[in-house]
């Protein structure tokens, strides 16, 4: 399993030492939000990413090219093309090609890359300093009605085994990637898990719904 795990994590160009070291357990009918630490703070688990490409920000958000096939993504637009490829030489991008670039960019990591290989490198202006904000943790339970919320400003989920117990629930506040070996939901045991660090940002645990 450990070999897995380093395997997955290798795709972010990370290891098990970049992963949070304990299980995370959100306490029976409580709510927890995850959410990136302020500017300047730090927390376990959360690890700012630099794609240095547009291939990067596909393999870290995105979704495989067989995927993106039978994806229903507009078609690309020849005046996008026209643009970008217009930019692939100039020494600054203007805003009508910066915007065509990010269309483009959304067809390529959400859809099938390789109508866009081609314009790969030129694509890449855009995620060019930029950085994508995850979390990353071992293993974690949802103890029953209780709720799991991912803020927007997170970009990748990534955890080992997750376990939403019977009544509990994850919310997704907005379009994250989510990585898990396995997702169970609707669990019960005899034994619940002890509740080991239930909150990764102070003070954002509360009761549900609160």
């Amino acid at each position: 399993m450990a070999e897995e795990v380093a395997s997955r994590l290798s795709r972010y160009r990370l290891t098990t030492a970049n992963a949070f070291q304990q299980d995370l357990v959100v306490p029976e009918g409580k709510s927890l939000t995850l959410s990136v630490p302020a500017a300047g703070k730090s927390a376990p688990g959360y690890v700012t990413l630099s794609p240095k490409d547009i291939a990067d920000a596909k393999l870290w958000l995105g979704v495989p090219d067989p995927v993106g096939k039978r994806r229903k993504l507009r078609a690309l637009s020849p005046a996008d093309l026209a643009l970008a490829r217009g930019a692939a030489a100039a020494a600054k991008v203007t805003p009508e090609q910066h915007t065509s670039l990010q269309s483009l960019a959304y067809q390529y990591v959400y859809g099938d890359s390789t109508a866009l290989a081609n314009d790969a490198a030129t694509i890449s202006k855009v995620v060019s300093g930029g950085s994508i904000v995850g979390v990353f943790l071992q293993n974690v339970d949802v103890l029953p009605n209780a709720e799991l919320k991912l803020a927007a400003n997170l970009k990748v989920f990534f955890a080992n085994d997750v376990r939403i117990w019977k009544g509990g629930r994850i919310v997704l506040l907005g379009n994250i990637k989510v990585d898990c070996n396995s997702i169970v939901g609707n669990y019960t045991a005899p034994k619940i898990p002890i509740v080991l660090n239930p909150s990764l940002n102070l003070g954002i645990i509360a009761n549900f719904g609160g």
